[in-house]
């Protein structure tokens, strides 16, 4: 719509515009116009009306022409009508609703209400309008803090810092703050209730631990004592509502429980109560009396809703002995071995000790420890045979200092039926063939000990060097409670049988034990032969070493070492595991080294076997085995056989210098994981000539995982390397593997970064060596060194693949 006041001027303008021009024009006749008939004012103007229209001046009928009508289609909208509040201009002034002068109506008056607490921020600019506004508004204000919901005129003052009722005061400025959040009454036993019969404060938050804003504790030196406590027969009125136990209908008498209360109100708690401790009560415990801690009770059991200072729970399983001789003093004790030679009766067995400094003092003393005790020897050397009945400590000098002589005599030469216990001295057969060097029954124990130039000669030869047992069958099956096994700084060497003997177990150490804890234990020079035309067929195990254990030790093992191990058994024997088998669920780092097994026989294991627990995650960490060499008829394994389940781990192994050969082709491997995952495997210069290859994972269900590992100058006389019923982990790599017809391996990514310091030896001779900037990690065991004395290097790695 076009509103327009037309002059004249203009409308002859826009009349001779469209007129005909040009030399083509016809003329035609002008049209009539209002303007010929409008009369003529006083001024000489002409009285035109308001709008000339073609099309009619009025078309809505509302009395208004177009020019002033700013809707000729409303007849409701024109000039003087009344100004409404529906959103347009009714009126024809320019303005609408509330912003007209003309608006005739309510005009509201909106502040902002961004926190939509229904007030308003009057701080802001307000909007004035008719109708509901769109967005958050709000027709209260007095909103101190619209961008806080909590804070609003009708808010309760709150001890917080800020104004919350926005009357311009703040916390305690402010009397209409909040008391009940203010007041704070004593609460010295912090049992969450205040003693309000003392003076209060006010405060906006609790002055110390030591205050509560809940008054009515009636008893504030007694955390059981208050409003929402339960009353017990006590004398004290433990509910605070000035009722005394059984003038309190509160209370109701129940069974007596280990709670420190007298439930049953008959005068006792717990178990001081006089009808005795409450024995039904789920907390009551057994304990034992061991005042001086050291692990021995000196009574009998007694029932305690809990143990007293000195006492020990029955179920803690810590006890190793009873009747403790003297519980005030923790040497002294019946599961302790008088080996000290002071005097001291250390086991509770009245002072057994037998001094001897010559040989003419020993007779004697041997006497006088039939039954045991301890023998205490000077230096030099002594010659005998001790063999008592109960436990037996034999203390020397030091082990270069003192020396036991075997007698001519199929005995041990030391031994006991109970603990036997060895400190410090050499036990030398001098080549004799005795029966063996120490025996203990139930438990042995040897420290700074040497058992050298040991022979047997006897059908059967088991732990001829040292014997926890006797035993033949497995450790499982004969281990007993209290039959431990620790050893320490014990060197094993020297010790043979050639005689053919027909059962040839642990001829250096033959332990079955309840835990066994090995450290510094170094077992050397082992020779089991049987000549030709020798007894009927027999098995041969763990020639050199075997031990066996049930649970953890406590103490914890270190070092053990086997050197220089030679089988040459008759075709009638059949080796099972070879020269060192440990059955633990903790075995100690090994390292074997010089390992010669030959039978025209069977091998069932291998050299070194680790026999695992089927229960527990356990790990066989730090094994080292150098040059070991398997000739049999058929073998099984011919390196490492580790036997374990799918909780365990092998990790941190190197096998190097395997040479395994059989006369007929029969599964076999340098190394043989039966269960458990194996991490930081690393084989180095081995051979051997079965159906299967370098590497087997077989046996019982569970992970068979081999990663972050390295094969480095093996062959196989199959086309197969590594045989595992799953596929290999990223990171394992051969590196330098090839199988006899010369092929190289192509198991694995590429090789490790290694540096060969003298190319001109083998890599067997064990010279490679991480290059200079390589990103792996060196993760073997420091304590073993190569031979130039470096760290050791490829014997275990770590790291990502990438690293590879």
């Amino acid at each position: 719509m076009i509103r327009a006041r037309a002059t004249r001027p203009l409308v002859a303008a826009l009349v001779f515009a469209c007129a005909p021009a040009g030399p083509e024009a016809t003329d035609l006749p002008t049209p009539p116009t209002p303007f010929d008939s409008a009369p003529a004012q006083a001024d000489g103007r002409l009285d035109l009306p308001d709008v000339w229209s073609p099309g009619g001046a009025d078309a809505d009928a509302d009395g208004h022409l177009a020019d002033r009508d700013c809707d000729d289609t409303d007849p409701a909208v024109h000039p003087g009508a009344v100004e409404r509040c529906n959103g347009r201009d009714d009126d024809c002034d320019g303005h609408l609703d509330a912003d007209d002068p003309d608006f005739v109506g309510a005009r509201f008056t909106w502040w902002p209400d961004r926190d939509g607490d229904g007030f308003g921020d009057t701080a802001a600019a307000p909007l004035v309008t008719c109708r509901i506004p769109d967005g958050a508004w709000s027709l209260v204000g007095g909103d101190c803090d619209d961008e806080e919901d909590e804070v609003a005129p009708p808010r309760t003052e709150l001890c917080n810092g800020r104004d919350d009722d926005c009357d311009g005061l703040v916390d305690f400025d402010d009397p209409d703050l909040e008391a009940a959040s203010t007041t704070w009454w004593p609460d010295l036993d912090r049992d969450g209730w205040g003693d309000d019969r003392q003076p209060s404060v006010r405060a906006c938050v609790r002055p110390t631990p030591q205050w509560s804003t809940r008054p009515g504790d009636c008893d504030d030196t007694r955390r059981e004592a208050h409003p929402d406590a339960g009353e017990s027969c006590n004398d004290l009125d433990d509910d605070c509502d000035g009722l005394v136990d059984l003038q309190d209908p509160d209370i109701r008498p129940t069974a007596e429980r280990c709670n420190g209360l007298d439930d049953d109100c008959d005068g006792g708690a717990d178990d001081l109560d006089p009808d005795g401790p409450p024995v039904n009560d789920r907390d009551i415990v057994e304990v034992y009396w061991d005042r001086d801690g050291d692990l021995s009770a000196d009574s009998g059991p007694q029932l305690r809703c809990a143990p007293l200072p000195g006492q020990v729970r029955a179920d803690a399983g810590v006890l190793l002995s009873y009747l403790d001789c003297d519980d005030q003093d923790p040497s002294r004790a019946p599961h302790h071995v008088d080996t000290v030679c002071d005097g001291h009766d250390a086991a509770c067995r009245g002072p057994v000790e037998r001094t001897v400094a010559t040989q003419d003092d020993l007779a004697p003393a041997l006497e006088a420890l039939a039954d045991g005790g301890t023998l205490c020897l000077g230096p030099g050397a002594f010659r005998g045979t001790l063999v008592a009945d109960g436990s037996l400590g034999v203390v020397g000098a030091g082990s270069d200092a003192t020396t036991w002589v075997a007698r001519e005599t199929t005995q041990r030469m030391i031994g006991a039926t109970g603990r036997l216990s060895l400190v410090g001295l050499t036990l030398d057969g001098e080549g004799r063939p005795v029966e063996g060097g120490a025996e203990g029954l139930g438990g042995l124990h040897a420290r700074d000990v040497v058992v050298t130039h040991l022979g047997c000669a006897a059908e059967t030869c088991l732990g001829h060097g040292l014997l926890l047992g006797p035993s033949t069958s497995s450790p499982v099956g004969k281990a007993k409670a209290g039959k431990d096994l620790v050893l320490q700084d014990v060197r094993i060497e020297d010790v043979w049988s050639v005689h053919g003997a027909s059962t040839v177990q642990g001829l250096g150490l033959w332990a079955d034990a309840w835990s066994a804890s090995l450290d510094g234990v170094e077992v050397r020079g082992i020779v089991a032969v049987s000549p030709p035309g020798g007894p009927a067929p027999v098995t041969w195990s763990a020639v050199a070493l075997r031990v066996g254990a049930l649970q953890p030790s406590p103490v914890p093992s270190g070092q053990v070492t086997v050197e220089d191990v030679t089988v040459n058994a008759a075709p009638t024997v059949d080796l099972v595991s070879g020269a060192v088998e440990l059955a633990l669920p903790d075995p100690p780092p090994l390292r074997v080294r010089h390992v010669l097994l030959r039978t025209a026989g069977r091998a069932y294991a291998a050299p070194v076997t680790f026999r695992l627990p089927s229960q527990g995650a356990w790990s066989v960490t730090q094994v080292d085995l150098r040059d070991l060499r398997l000739e049999a008829r058929t073998f099984s394994a011919s390196g490492l056989y580790v036997l374990g389940n799918a909780g365990s781990v092998v990790s941190h192994a190197v096998v190097a210098g395997v040479d395994a050969r059989a006369e007929q082709g029969v599964p076999g491997a340098v190394v043989q994981v039966d269960g458990a995952e194996t991490h930081n495997l690393t084989i180095v210069g081995t051979h051997t000539e079965t159906t299967v290859g370098a590497v087997q994972w077989a046996g019982f269900a569970g992970s068979r995982t081999i990663r972050s590992s390295a094969f480095v100058d093996v062959t196989w006389s199959t086309a197969q390397p590594i045989t595992s019923p799953e596929p290999l982990a990223a990171g394992t790599i051969a590196c330098h593997a090839y199988a006899t017809s010369g092929t190289p391996s192509t198991a694995g990514t590429t090789p490790p970064r290694f540096v060969d310091w003298d190319p001109a030896r083998p890599a067997v001779d064990w010279d490679l060596h991480l290059a200079p900037g390589s990103p792996l990690r060196d993760a073997g065991d420091i304590r073993f060194p190569d031979p130039d004395g470096s760290a050791p290097d490829i014997g275990a790695y770590s790291g990502d693949l990438e690293d590879w």
